[in-house]
């Protein structure tokens, strides 16, 4: 459907004319906190048409920093305001941002989470934020795609139709949130949606049950600009859910809120037998496609949907699972107390555990450990024989009827892109676990809970390519059983209980192991082996140290903050992430006593880190952190001059836009003119990904001259930010140099008569330098810190 009134945008250069929008200005102000790099900012139309996109740190935007930026937009024009924050924490006060239209103020606002959206010249019905207030009765939507806020008063059944009131092809979608689904087609994030399911051809129909006093947001519009005229369409309340409200009863109907006297007791031959799930292997093989996605989100990785950022190569694939039974297969409303729920943070959904899973196995059928997927809503999506009732807040599937999660879907796919190439056996299953449903009935057949395809993984022309392979056999575990669940062990045997990480091989994955893994990585005695290498990338560094460490801390039911288990012990993968970065540095050094190591670490928690040093041998190390905070003591090993850290607990090295002291090394003897941090081996955080490494002023001179000059010499402030004072007595100086921790002089000046001197330090970067005076008779430096 076309809008009723056309607009255009004009994105025209300011220089062009004297700085004047041809009709109305946006204005954008941000307010930063301390961590202006993770903002920034969209402005779009409601189909997605970008007007206006800005990263702050590109922008290299200061922290506590007061920016605005204009955009042109065509009077009238709706547009939505978008802000993210990358980390998820938001902007801190006293920052924010705020709105103007043509000079006047329409927002002003804090900002928490990750995300938050502004509507700006929306009118009624035009965006989900600002939707038509309706009532039961007949509706008439003035724009594309029309959004509607809908509260009942009543609980009950309620009827969303545009069947016979229209003869275009229309959609119906229902949400209980507005978390960017403007311009989503698909029933992405809904908890009622019809596209030609409903029964009247191409029209929509939706039967729903709605809560009284919840509020629901109704999108009605069209399928491809199918409808040149506005659609009419009718909400209607169709009473009560009736049925049998006896528990005890074999067709028990926990939907219903008023019994009609259909209840059915055993041994009634009435009484229906048990739901049966079915996948269909036609529609998951013809299906399947190649495709790749670019990803920067870490909540694709921690559901389990990929095993990586950056390019990602998958293939896309559609799942179909139908109840053939004669009972419903009913989950109801996710619930923390119910062990077959787990809450995602990243997402705010609940998936239903044991639901949907995507393995794939190798030819000798190893599962490998790329992504797979849980159901994060399992509804009536379309029926064959029964009617729909179940929906993403009161979740099952009824008897006759079926859910389907199509290839386009967010995390519909398997991620090949470290999966070697060769043949595969790919598999989907559902409830492989054989739980029964929240009613306590198990299904009467489940060995058609499986599908499969076999594919070929070819790389051998450049470029991923994917073929079916014919003929392809039923998939066996390594003892022969079909669909089986026994895996080849990390020690080569079939079934057997060796574990990845039980160093010590007594059984049980402990704290022993993790020590034996820290000193065993330091020193190099530990051999590499499918038993030993955790992270399965061919080496052994604190990466598996931190995945044994935060295994044995969370396990694999972590209870998240919202409530619900979480696996910790899914080894296997060493992630690395393009997006966050860590520094380190020498902050101090006292010759022949100690070196302070700083961490800088602006994007991202830490809890662990690996590194080496030359120039000196080491005596012991501390942390230099608050213990409450990072309860982690550093390690080290004298010969191969390592430094570890690694928490083992909750704690972590929270984020830090500047350096902070991290650990002191007392030096037992130095041996070079120069300490140097020499290699970062890894840092890792608290998603236990690997994070760029980075040296910044990684070496501190260690004059070979001795010093000849006697006499008071001082430096202050120090540490500095602006100038430094310089103060001597008793010396006869000519000239005054500056010099870095790695010897090179970055500037030198003529001494003053009056034996003090002030130079200017704001303009050179952050860390140690030594200013040295020079005389006929020799020199003397001092130490000092530009902050």
């Amino acid at each position: 459907m076309h809008k009723l009134l056309s607009f255009f945008l004009f994105l025209i250069p300011f220089s062009g004319l004297n700085g004047q929008c041809p009709n109305s200005t946006v204005t954008v102000e941000i307010t930063t906190d301390f961590y202006p790099y993770e903002l920034s900012w969209t402005l779009n139309l409601l189909n997605g048409t970008e007007l206006e996109s800005v990263s702050l740190q590109e922008e290299n935007t200061g922290a506590n920093e007061t920016v605005s930026w204009d955009v042109c937009v065509d009077e009238g024009e709706c547009a939505v305001f978008s802000i993210f924050d990358s980390y998820g924490d938001g902007i801190f006060q006293p920052g924010g941002y705020k709105l103007y239209l043509d000079g006047a103020l329409l927002v002003e606002s804090g900002f928490s989470g990750s995300e938050s959206q502004t509507t700006i010249n929306c009118g009624p019905g035009e965006s989900c934020l600002s939707g038509d207030t309706i009532t039961i009765g007949t509706h008439v939507s003035q724009v594309d795609d029309h959004w509607y806020v809908f509260v009942p008063d009543t609980s009950g059944q309620f009827e969303l139709s545009t069947c016979e009131l229209n003869t275009c092809d229309t959609k119906i979608w229902v949400y209980d949130n507005c978390d960017g689904f403007e311009s989503v087609e698909d029933n992405q994030g809904t908890l009622f949606y019809d596209d030609n399911f409903g029964g009247c051809g191409e029209q929509a129909f939706v039967l729903a049950e709605f809560a009284a006093g919840t509020l629901y947001y109704i999108r009605v519009g069209d399928d491809m600009d199918a409808c040149a005229d506005p659609i009419t369409w009718e909400l209607s309340y169709l009473g009560p859910i009736m049925g049998c409200t006896n528990p005890s009863a074999c067709n028990y109907n926990p939907a219903a809120s008023l019994d009609d006297g259909s209840c059915i007791y055993q041994p009634s031959p009435e009484c229906p037998q048990a739901p049966d799930l079915l996948l269909d292997q036609d529609q998951l093989i013809s299906s399947l496609y190649l495709a790749s996605i670019d990803n920067d989100d870490p909540c694709l990785i921690e559901e389990g949907c990929l095993t990586g950022y950056g390019k990602r190569d998958i293939i896309r694939f559609s799942t179909v699972i139908a109840n053939i039974g004669d009972l419903d297969y009913f989950i109801g409303e996710p619930d923390e107390n119910s062990d077959q729920f787990t809450f995602n943070n990243c997402h705010n959904h609940w998936h239903y555990d044991g639901y949907a899973e995507y393995l794939l196995f190798d030819e000798d059928g190893q599962e490998l450990a790329i992504g797979f997927k849980n159901g994060f809503c399992v509804i009536d999506l379309g029926c064959t024989t029964g009617s729909p009732q179940y929906n993403c807040n009161y979740m099952g599937i009824t008897a006759g009827c079926y859910d389907e999660y199509w290839a386009e879907l967010e995390c519909q796919w398997i991620d090949l892109t470290d999966v070697p190439d060769g043949d595969y056996t790919f598999v989907t299953r559902v409830n492989w676990d054989n739980a029964p449903d929240a009613l306590g009935r198990y299904e009467k057949d489940t060995l058609n809970n499986w599908a499969q395809a076999c594919i070929r993984v070819d790389r051998s022309f450049g470029d991923l390519t994917f073929q079916l392979i014919q003929d392809c056999p039923t998939y066996t575990d390594c003892l022969g059983e079909p669909y089986g669940n026994a895996q080849i062990d990390c020690k080569g045997e079939c079934g057997g209980a060796s574990l990845q990480g039980d160093l010590n091989d007594d059984g049980t994955q402990d704290a022993d192991d993790v020590q034996m893994y820290a000193e065993g990585i330091m020193s190099g005695s530990i051999e590499l082996t499918n038993c030993s290498d955790i992270s399965s990338d061919g080496q052994l560094d604190v990466m598996d140290v931190s995945l044994l460490a935060s295994c044995l801390t969370y396990g694999n039911t972590h209870v998240h903050q919202a409530t619900g288990p979480h696996d910790h012990c899914r080894f296997g993968l060493d992630i690395s992430t393009d997006e966050e970065w860590a520094s380190l540095a020498i902050l101090d050094h006292v010759p022949g006593e100690y070196v302070d190591i700083g961490l800088k670490n602006p994007s991202s928690q830490v809890v662990a880190y690996q590194f080496s040093m030359s120039g000196f041998s080491m005596a012991s190390a501390e942390s230099l952190l608050d213990p409450v905070a990072f309860s982690a003591q550093p390690m080290i090993e004298p010969i191969s001059k390592q430094v570890m850290g690694f928490s083992t607990d909750t704690t972590v090295i929270e984020r830090s836009p500047d350096f902070i002291p991290l650990l002191r090394i007392h030096i037992l003897e130095e041996s070079s003119d120069s300490i140097c941090i020499v290699n970062i081996k890894a840092i890792i955080n608290s998603n236990i990904h690997r994070v760029n490494p980075e040296i910044e002023n990684g070496c501190s001179l260690i004059s070979s001259v001795t010093e000849t000059l006697s006499g008071s010499f001082n430096v202050f402030p120090n540490p500095a930010k602006e100038k430094i004072h310089i103060q001597w007595e008793d010396i006869s100086v000519e000239m005054i140099q500056v010099i870095d921790v790695f010897g090179v002089q970055i500037y030198e000046t003529p001494a003053q008569l009056n034996r003090t001197g002030d130079l200017q330090v704001k303009d050179l970067p952050k860390g140690v330098y030594f200013a040295k005076l020079i005389s006929p008779d020799g020199f003397r430096t001092a130490k000092f810190l530009v902050q």
